[in-house]
């Protein structure tokens, strides 16, 4: 990981992401990430954040707020980027 990318993730996944929790009409935050096709999103509960990673060619960004749902092959059209690699496993 770069320094670059380290700096990006840092602010998307712990500084922006504590500024919207404590903003009460922020009820979902959508973190696209810039090295493969995923996402990874958070979800107001009344509990609590709930995140989940979305990825893969079929997957999709439900965005029930605004209604709408986006394939998200479509989010990264003509990006270049491939899929998120498949977690190597042990001999």
């Amino acid at each position: 990981m770069g320094q670059n990318e380290n700096c990006c993730s840092q602010t998307d996944l712990i500084d922006k992401n504590r500024e919207y929790r404590a903003t009460p009409s922020i009820q979902r935050y959508v973190v696209l990430q810039q090295t493969h096709k995923a996402a990874i999103v958070f979800v107001r509960r009344q509990d609590g954040w709930l995140s989940e990673i979305v990825s893969g060619d079929d997957a999709r960004l439900d965005l029930p707020e605004i209604g709408i749902a986006v394939p998200l092959h479509e989010v990264y059209a003509n990006a270049g980027l491939s899929e998120v690699p498949q977690a190597e496993t042990a001999v």
